[in-house]
């Protein structure tokens, strides 16, 4: 938010960061957790999940390939920030489908079909 806004921000969030462990997705829970907010991590490697939980973030496992492994927890977030990508030559298409199920997901009550 830039200088000037009136926007409120409501305090206290929690939100899930996907790519978390990334040059921008690292600075984003660094941020949140700065402003307050319960952060959360999607972790694919144990790795990931390290340096999530060094930040003072929880984990949510999982993989940004495969969605429909953890998509059912999204609806405990407030937020979901979506800072991933996976460097292949599918990134397109995972980001589509990926963005495609957040959206179907966050837009029905409890995740509902």
């Amino acid at each position: 938010m830039g200088a000037g806004t009136d926007m409120k921000v409501r305090e206290n969030l929690n939100i899930l960061v996907l790519g978390a462990t990334g040059s921008i997705g690292s600075a984003v829970v660094d941020t949140l957790i700065a402003r307050g907010h319960r952060v959360t991590g999607l972790a694919r490697s144990d790795a990931s999940a390290k340096a999530i939980t060094i930040k003072g973030a929880s984990i949510l496992r999982g993989d940004i390939r495969f969605p429909e492994k953890w998509m059912d927890s999204v609806n405990e977030f407030d937020a979901v920030a979506h800072c991933a990508i996976t460097w292949t030559e599918d990134m397109d298409s995972v980001d589509r489908i990926l963005v495609t199920r957040l959206i179907e997901t966050l837009s029905t009550p409890d995740g509902e079909k």
